[in-house]
């Protein structure tokens, strides 16, 4: 999908003529006695621009005076440093890469203690590393090339220089990161090498431009933001065509066809891969002619099932192809073919797919193997054509009924989940590229769960049901329990100077010099955190271990570690046609497809009315009515275990407590009065082992703000006073309130306490389409959430508006506060839905620390804290499922051992009797005297 447009430059110094070989030895024995570094470079380069000798004499000589340097200890000045370049120039030249690459790096090394020391400048240490760089692609290298690619981009933008040299350099850089599936770091890269063609005088042509706009563009379609996408593409294809530059923009026809086929849009999809054919064909790339006939193809067969028309796009396709582009002809081909219920075709269209890595090549074969494909995004073509080989086995079950077609599809499926397992740890992808790979799962778990209903297979279904949700939490969860304070420190530190390097950007004019300084520090700062989080994990080995482990929890393990006797799970899956429920409990499993339209108008009806109050008011018949039947829906013939459920949900959230197991609206029966209800982001999470507090920290550290002048948001009257209440249930307590209540001084607290205790205000989204909480003097975004230091936490209660709530990312759920306090290692959360007002928020927060401090667990405790709120109002209005369903428990279940506090009250009124009856009994001690003595 990308045009590949790499340029290598060499770097040749010219030869100049020197007189005779008899005059370079008369120099070398009067400079040489003097060791002198002016004199030695003088002598370098007459060695090295000399024309009478061959390169292995220029070579000899110049070893003698690294010889002779090193006598004089100069091995660590600029005459070394030009030295050793030269040397390694001299070896490249004689194609002995292996020794060109050992000068290089002794030209590094001498430049990186110059750099130190201030005695060399950043366009020394670019030379160094170009030419480094260079002789990588040479000895064919690739890794190594590409990590030193990195050291070229950070010193050529700090040095100002070398941009001509540094574009080629991005590109491959960039075409390696989108060939490994790394698209946010493409759209980085991207970013920086549009700014420099934009701001510096570099050779730059038009297909360099596109390169740039086409990978951005890309990395907006596989995140899935189509919407984005598109309007980025128009916009920079509006440029292009005004300026009558259509010749070269071919790859942003083809993409922007490929958004209009995922939205359906058949006719305007063919018409711009029509244009996107046209505009390679004129410059004859022939990559770009083959994505474009391959995209028509599967227009023809997706949109209008005209089987014929696509397979002869695909066929035409291969007179263009490369290696990865016949791979996806031979993987479509294999689809039609199933399609059309052909499938021993469509088995051999498959095996010729799998033939373009190797001969013999299959999906199990495929996991032996390294992923140094050639080929634009392979993987991405890889993991589909494994999807659709297994499709075609359940598609055969159709009609044949056979179990063992299923068994095979499952085996297929799996061997794809550990395909994508192992990119992410061949890869050692960022956060934000893996997001994109669970999406790209998404698919094959909800294929594989059909297939696994299909047959019953209940055990293998939790498998696929598990690696469909929060896989990226887990990995959070495990790298924190590996790090050291001291680590956590200088990642948070590296994090936060990105953070604020990226806000400044925002703010700032792309074409001016202090973006571009500000990228130039970023790139350094991202450079340095990549080499760290690196360094962290080959020094952790346990950790990594941890990493790539490909142990798996099963059924029997859930209940023996999660469920015991007392316990049911519930998991949804959500997929793009379908909604699938797997319920386990103590003695039994519970596996079923639901109705999904039904499903989504009942959730969608649910979840409308309960969040407002004075809907929920005036049509408590009608919510009444939805509630039971969501709960038929999911409950139908289930019979669940215990006193506790633990929901896994997917898609939408809403609160199954507040779900009326009865039709009675004078007194509806919710599940609350028979469970005490848990949610949690997937069954795998709740295994993990969390940080305790080891007794030397505080039990319960609270924040109200109370004021919010800053923001215009209204006053939380009261809050003050509710921490009071909770304090008075435990010793060792802290509390900031009003202007106390910052910030910082939350960031710097809450990590030594059991119990981190929130009444504020908070948002969903904000301006910067991130979920934010508000404290005294600022507010605090969730991708700011970086604590110096390992949280002992145990629960955090966000006592504030739609802090359950923030951005959904398929397969790894919603990214909300919660969530980024349990990726630092806290095990739970409680948060809220919906906003809810204060009085009743106030009421419920205490009885839940009141039932906590008799030590329920936390579950039963905000259960009981509910039904007590509900049972002592007597108005009708209160008792209405909006005032008590918002606040949800997330995460692990546990009972927090604490401190009690010291009861002032009981022990003030003990000690009062004690001293009455104490008194009483001296007056009549002191009156029996007087009467014995009468």
């Amino acid at each position: 999908m990308l045009n590949r447009h790499i340029r290598f430059i060499p770097v040749y110094t010219p030869k100049k003529l020197l007189a005779s070989i008899a005059g370079i030895l008369f120099f070398f024995s009067n400079a040489f006695c003097q060791c002198a570094a002016d004199n030695f470079k003088k002598a370098i380069e007459r060695v090295y621009n000399s024309s009478g000798q061959n390169i292995s004499n220029q070579l000899k000589h110049l070893q003698q005076i690294e010889k002779q340097m090193t006598l004089c200890n100069l091995g660590q000045d600029s005459a070394f440093i030009f030295l050793t370049q030269k040397i390694g120039i001299l070896y490249f030249r004689l194609s002995d890469y292996a020794a060109a690459i050992v000068y290089a790096t002794k030209a590094i090394r001498a430049a990186d203690f110059c750099y130190s020391r201030h005695a060399c400048s950043d366009v020394t240490l670019f030379d160094c590393y170009y030419n480094l760089y260079y002789y990588y692609g040479r000895s064919d290298e690739l890794k190594k090339k590409l990590d030193v690619a990195d050291s070229c981009i950070r010193y050529s933008l700090a040095g100002n220089t070398g941009f001509d040299l540094l574009i080629p350099v991005l590109e491959e850089k960039i075409e390696y990161l989108f060939n490994s599936g790394a698209y946010n770091s493409c759209t980085r890269y991207a970013r920086l090498g549009e700014d420099i063609l934009a701001m510096k005088p570099v050779k730059a042509n038009l297909t360099d431009q596109v390169y740039f706009i086409n990978i951005q563009a890309n990395a907006l379609y596989f995140n899935k933001n189509l919407y984005e996408a598109k309007k980025f593409l128009e916009e920079k294809i509006d440029t292009f065509e005004k300026n009558k530059n259509t010749e070269k923009i071919g790859a942003l026809y083809n993409l922007m066809g490929l958004i209009d086929l995922d939205s359906r849009n058949f006719k305007k999809a063919l018409l711009n891969f029509e244009k996107g054919y046209k505009s390679n064909s004129i410059i004859k790339f022939r990559k770009g002619c083959a994505e474009s006939l391959i995209f028509t193809g599967i227009t023809y067969a997706r949109g209008f099932r005209n089987d014929a028309a696509s397979l002869a796009c695909l066929d035409h396709a291969l007179q263009y192809s490369d290696a990865s582009d016949s791979l996806l002809v031979f993987g479509q081909k294999g689809y039609i073919y199933s399609l059309m219920d052909k499938s021993d075709t469509a088995q051999y269209f498959f095996r010729k797919a799998f033939d373009i890595i190797k001969y013999g090549t299959d999906e199990k074969k495929l996991l032996e193997k390294t992923f140094a494909f050639q080929g634009t995004n392979i993987l991405q073509k890889l993991s589909d054509l494994i999807t659709v080989k297994g499709d075609d086995f359940v598609r055969q079950y159709r009609h044949k009924s056979e179990m063992n077609l299923l068994k095979q599809a499952i085996e297929v499926y799996k061997a794809n989940d550990i395909f994508l397992d192992k990119i992410k740890r061949d890869q050692q992808l960022d956060f934000a590229s893996n997001l994109v790979w669970r999406t790209t799962a998404r698919n094959l778990y909800e294929h594989a769960i059909e297939a696994c209903y299909m047959g019953d297979n209940s055990r293998d279904g939790f498998y696929f049901f598990e690696k469909g949700r929060a896989a990226l939490l887990n990995d959070q969860v495990n790298e924190q329990r590996w790090e050291n304070d001291s680590d956590i420190i200088k990642l948070a530190e590296l994090k936060k100077n990105i953070l604020n390097g990226e806000q400044k950007a925002n703010g700032i004019t792309p074409s001016s010099n202090e973006y571009l300084n500000i990228q130039k520090e970023l790139y350094a700062n991202n450079q340095r955190l990549a080499i760290l989080e690196n360094t962290l994990k080959a020094k952790n080995p346990a950790y990594f271990k941890n990493y790539v482990d490909t142990t798996f929890l099963s059924t029997s393990q859930l209940r023996h570690d999660v469920l015991g006797n007392s316990k049911s799970l519930i998991e949804i899956f959500y997929g793009d046609s379908s909604i699938y429920e797997l319920v386990i409990t103590p003695g039994k499993e519970y596996f079923r497809k639901i109705d999904k339209s039904l499903y989504d108008s009942l959730t969608q009806s649910y979840i409308s009315l309960i969040s407002n109050r004075y809907e929920l008011n005036s049509h408590f018949r009608d919510f009444i009515k939805v509630s039971h039947s969501l709960y038929n829906l999911l409950f139908q013939q289930i019979t669940l275990s215990g006193g506790s459920v633990i929901i896994s949900p997917d898609g939408k959230s809403f609160p199954f407590e507040a779900l009326a197991v009865n039709n009675d609206i004078q007194n509806p029966g919710y599940l609350l009065n028979h469970y005490a209800i848990s949610y949690t982001y997937s069954a795998n999470y709740l295994t993990n082992e969390f940080v305790e507090n080891s007794g030397t920290s505080g039990n319960v550290f609270g924040i109200a703000p109370v004021q919010y002048n800053y923001a215009h948001l209204a006053p939380l009257t009261g809050s003050d006073h509710s921490l009071q209440n909770i304090d008075s249930y435990f010793g060792n307590t802290t509390s900031f309130t009003l202007d106390k209540a910052t910030k910082n001084n939350f960031l710097r607290n809450f990590p030594s306490y059991s119990i981190v205790q929130l009444y504020t205000h908070a948002s969903d989204t904000s301006a910067a389409n991130d979920p934010v909480i508000y404290f005294s003097d600022s507010a605090l975004y969730l991708s700011a959430l970086l604590p110096d230091r390992k949280p002992v936490t145990q629960l955090v209660v966000l006592s504030a508006c739609e802090t359950a709530n923030g951005k959904f990312y398929e397969g790894e759920g919603i990214f909300s506060f919660n969530r980024g306090f349990a990726a630092m290692g806290i095990p739970a959360a409680i948060s809220t839905l919906w906003p809810v007002d204060n009085e009743s928020t106030y009421a419920i927060t205490e009885l839940f620390y009141k039932y906590l401090s008799q030590g329920l667990p936390t579950d039963a405790a905000l259960q009981k804290a509910k039904l007590e709120f509900i049972s002592s109002h007597t108005s009708t209005e209160k008792t209405l499922p909006y005032f008590w369903a918002a606040p949800i428990l997330t995460g692990k279940v546990d009972v927090i051992r604490m401190q009690q506090g010291f009861p002032w009250v009981k022990w003030s009124l003990i000690t009062l009797s004690a001293a009455l009856f104490l008194y009483i009994a001296i007056l009549f001690a002191k009156r029996k005297i007087r009467i014995t003595r009468q």
